[in-house]
């Protein structure tokens, strides 16, 4: 275990060990967002896989002519893994440090998922219309 003993703990506890400006981060602090990033990366591999699989199914036919829905056993698997996913990162019980140790999302860890996801759909129907 990596984080920092959570039995009451309390910020006079632990000594400030980052400080960046005039904000002093202790290590619980730091646990936490350490958490929310690992589950942000976390989000964002896995939802941009999802769009890589849609988009790469052939080298040539646009997704749109082919049709998002046109493999069941892929739909299969992406419903499953976004509830495996989801339940993850959204119940409190599986947030447990020695378990998933994740955190709820801030609203901004999206933001690169979305991002990510358009540039790869950009690309390969460029590709594909390209050559």
């Amino acid at each position: 275990f990596l984080g920092p003993p959570y039995a009451d703990a309390v910020n006079d506890e632990y000594p400030p060990v980052l400080t960046i400006g005039a904000r002093t981060y202790d290590a619980v602090e730091q646990y936490a967002i350490y958490r929310q990033a690992s589950t942000a990366w976390y989000l964002t591999l896995i939802l941009n896989q999802f769009w890589n699989l849609f988009c790469v199914r052939t080298s040539r036919t646009s997704i749109f002519r082919q049709g998002f829905f046109s493999n069941e056993v892929a739909i299969y698997g992406v419903v499953t893994s976004l509830t495996i996913m989801m339940v993850a990162i959204y119940i409190p019980e599986l947030q447990a440090p020695d378990l998933f140790a994740s955190a709820s999302p801030l609203g901004q860890s999206w933001l690169p998922t979305f991002v990510f996801a358009v540039w790869i759909f950009a690309v390969s129907e460029y590709m594909k219309l390209r050559f």
